[in-house]
């Protein structure tokens, strides 16, 4: 049984932060469901896409343009960029991890289990990878699996207060 304390924490770790989005957004109805979207380009994806048009589809820009994307709530957009970057560098820990998460956004909780368990032992942030193989279990409706994760994932908070509270609310 996990034994959970309100703890007192002294520092205050940034690590896990919500990305800034963007004025247009896209629908939940469309990255969770695939619907179609209208979505128009936000000024930081119009630029990402001229990027590639001018220099080319590398890794780098890819990349660029998926973190764009998911800006906008894009997540269906960021995934086909992600895989195109992981055709030019698998082993790409950052590429693989934004792949994985979007998975989990629009609902891919198997997908994006396979790729957090892969990244488990690369990952210099362990809590960061066991709180989202935590995520895609409840999301799978493993709910004793989920509840043991998270149990474990509440241990490995001692110094982060936005995780303890998250890992927490899913727990309870």
């Amino acid at each position: 049984m996990c034994n959970i304390t309100n703890q007192q924490h002294d520092k205050q770790d940034n690590t896990h932060s919500h990305v800034a989005l963007a004025d247009i957004r896209s629908t939940v109805q469309a990255e969770f469901f695939g619907e179609q979207s209208n979505i128009e380009d936000s000024d930081e994806v119009r630029q990402a896409q001229e990027k590639i048009d001018v220099e080319g589809a590398t890794f780098d820009n890819l990349l660029a343009l998926a973190k764009n994307l998911c800006k906008q709530l894009r997540y269906r957009e960021a995934i086909v960029c992600c895989q195109k970057a992981l055709e030019m560098e698998p082993n790409s820990y950052e590429a693989r991890r934004l792949l994985a998460i979007r998975y989990l956004s629009t609902g891919q909780a198997d997908k994006a289990l396979k790729i957090f368990g892969s990244l488990k032992d690369e990952s210099a942030d362990k809590l960061d990878i066991a709180y989202r193989i935590s995520l895609c279990h409840f999301y799978m409706a493993d709910y004793e699996q989920a509840k043991e994760n998270f149990c474990d994932t509440l241990a490995m908070c001692k110094d982060n207060h936005e995780m303890y509270i998250a890992a927490l609310y899913w727990y309870i």
